[in-house]
């Protein structure tokens, strides 16, 4: 294609580089952050089933935690699992009149029981630390990996479902893997010594109480493979239902200027309708298992058959009631526990399955993950020109790789020349800030910073101190008119030249006499300001960083004519002294120095 209206040769001969110190955008994660994230992909891959031992992996950080919750476990149970002994031994010595045997036996029943209790906390207590423990650093490590991901893994998903990702099945894994540790270790410990007490008072009611553990064990099994399915499957839908509401609620204006309340009512109704769909089945799952391993078998069918073989042996004579009430009482520990180990194997399945999206998005691999933001060069900010050259660019989407945006693009832009870029909808105008912010690396030809390949150059730097980008519909975060402009600041924020950046955009008296202050939130999005004041806004933001290349995109098309007249006289103010780009649809000669047309692309 023809490239532009107007194009020049790139200056002849690099000039030398040099560079600054590296320390000043350092990355701020730890390096034991990044070892426990690659501790936890090990075995752990895109398109596989989350191992468990990738699972347990999360808990690492958290073992001190754990492993005082286990002894105050192991502390405290002799003390519950004793209880029933003492309660047996004191209903026989009342059957038997023996009033000093039911007396010491009532008293050990009462202080194993007091004791038990007040060890509780330390149970529910250290296991709950670890369980938030795990929750946080999960949220942390998923959004921080998110953050990193190429600019091509967010033009295919939604925001909606990665965030239901960061919450919900964060929260999901931190609360099955907690209560995993404390179940099962708890679980392995009474089922182990009841079983033991039981064989050892009467040899055959404990083998009839543990005929039941390989038949549940079983039927677990299968239980808990088919949960997982499930549970990822749950996990999606709900994914989606917090999809649509963040999508509504974000964009409530539009919703309502188009009165397509009903109709996002019905998209909602649609996606919560499959995430009930899938809770339904699993509800239907649970019951199933539950009154089958349970209900009959446990509390039904397993203590009918020791209370009936067991009052054989106390009818001729061949053993005290009480055992028969101490075998009664440990059979349904001995099946709660048991239960309850198997309940602890069922919640890793789930977690698993609901793990599953999360550990795709901590995985970096597959080409994912934006390259080191730190690898690469940076030139010394007072040697910085700001001349840009596109040297034979062409570029596709990944998303659409047969779609050619670019072809062929060749121009130049000297220091501190403004350039209009215009050309209609789907030439290629906002995919040139794109590739210039280093957003896609995958296409051909060269693209220069005062002769410097930009992709020799540390994004992050590049970004941060060479350019700086005014949207169309500039998109402000909610917090203060301060914090927003000074959002590219790295620690304390310049109020002083937050307010000088404010003068230059031509908005500082509109804040102070109008808006309340530079301490005014803006509301979410900036909903509290006019279309004209949060662009002006945005222009602030974009100079605080102090910019060698000012990238204009279309930024006073949404507004009136009024708001239009100051936004171009503060967009002058801006330029001044830059390297400026700007893309519009229609030309802006008044504006600018040159302007240079982008025809339609051309496919391959």
């Amino acid at each position: 294609m023809a490239p532009a209206t107007e194009s020049r040769a790139l200056l002849g001969g690099n000039a030398e580089t040099t560079y600054a110190n590296d320390r000043e955008l350092a990355d701020p994660l730890s390096s034991t952050d990044d070892d426990l994230e690659r501790g936890l992909l090990r075995g752990a891959k895109t398109g596989a089933r989350v191992s468990f031992r990738s699972l347990f992996q999360l808990a690492k950080q958290d073992a001190s935690t754990l492993a005082l919750g286990v002894l105050s476990l192991f502390v405290r149970l002799p003390f519950s699992v004793s209880m029933p002994h003492w309660m047996s031994a004191a209903i026989g010595g009342a059957m038997d009149g023996d009033r000093g045997r039911f007396e010491y036996n009532w008293y050990a029943f009462l202080i194993a029981g007091a004791c038990n209790g007040l060890l509780d906390f330390w149970n529910v207590y250290l296991f709950s630390i670890a369980q938030t423990s795990i929750v946080r650093r999960l949220r942390r490590r998923a959004f921080s990996a998110t953050l990193k991901k190429r600019m091509a893994w967010f033009d295919a998903r939604t925001s909606g479902a990665t965030a239901s990702t960061l919450s919900n099945d964060c929260s999901q894994v931190g609360a099955n893997l907690s209560w995993l540790f404390r179940s099962c270790i708890e679980a392995v410990v009474r089922v182990v010594g009841v079983g033991g007490y039981l064989l050892w008072v009467k040899f055959e009611l404990g083998l009839l109480a543990l005929t039941v553990v390989p038949v549940t064990a079983t039927i677990n099994y299968f239980y808990g493979t088919v949960m997982s399915e499930n549970a990822k499957r749950v996990q999606d839908t709900l994914g989606k239902s917090n999809e649509v509401v963040q999508e509504a609620l974000s964009n409530i204006r539009t919703v309502r200027s188009f009165a397509h309340e009903k109709s996002e009512r019905g998209r909602f109704k649609h996606a919560v309708d499959a995430w009930y769909a899938e809770s339904l089945r699993s509800a239907q799952l649970s019951g199933v298992y539950y009154t089958i391993n349970y209900s009959l078998l446990t509390a039904c069918f397993v203590p009918a058959t020791i209370l009936y073989v067991g009052s054989g042996y106390v009818l001729r004579g061949e053993m005290h009631a009480e055992v028969l009430v101490a075998a009664m009482l440990y059979s349904a520990i001995l099946q709660e526990y048991f239960g309850n180990l198997l309940s602890s194997f069922t919640n890793l399945f789930a977690a698993r399955g609901a793990a599953e999206e999360l550990f795709k998005i901590l995985d970096g691999g597959n080409g994912e993950e934006e390259d080191d933001a730190q690898t690469g060069d940076k030139l010394l900010e007072s040697s910085i020109m700001g001349e840009i050259a596109f040297e034979n660019v062409s570029f596709a989407y990944p998303t659409r790789p047969n779609i050619r945006v670019l072809s062929g693009v060749s121009f130049v832009v000297k220091p501190s020349e403004i350039v209009g870029i215009v050309g209609r909808s789907g030439s290629g105008k906002s995919t040139l800030f794109s590739l210039l912010q280093r957003f896609y690396g995958d296409y051909s030809g060269k693209i220069t910073l005062d002769g410097n390949n930009i992709e020799t150059l540390k994004k992050r730097w590049l970004r941060r101190k060479c350019f700086a980008l005014v949207g169309q519909e500039p998109v402000l975060f909610n917090g203060s008119i301060l914090f927003n402009i000074a959002y590219a600041s790295s620690g304390t924020i310049d109020r002083e030249r937050a307010m000088q950046c404010a003068k230059i955009a031509l908005i500082h008296d509109v804040i102070e006499n109008e808006l309340g202050g530079y301490e005014t939130p803006v509301g979410e999005r900036g909903c509290q300001l006019s279309g004209g004041q949060k662009q002006r806004v945005a222009i602030a933001r974009a100079l605080y960083s102090e910019p060698k290349v000012l990238l204009l995109d279309e930024p006073t098309s949404a507004l009136d004519a009024e708001a239009e007249t100051i936004v171009t006289a503060a967009l002058r103010s801006a330029a001044k002294n830059r390297t400026t780009l700007v893309i519009s649809h229609v030309p802006v000669d008044s504006f600018v120095d040159r302007t240079i047309e982008l025809s339609s692309h051309s496919n391959p």
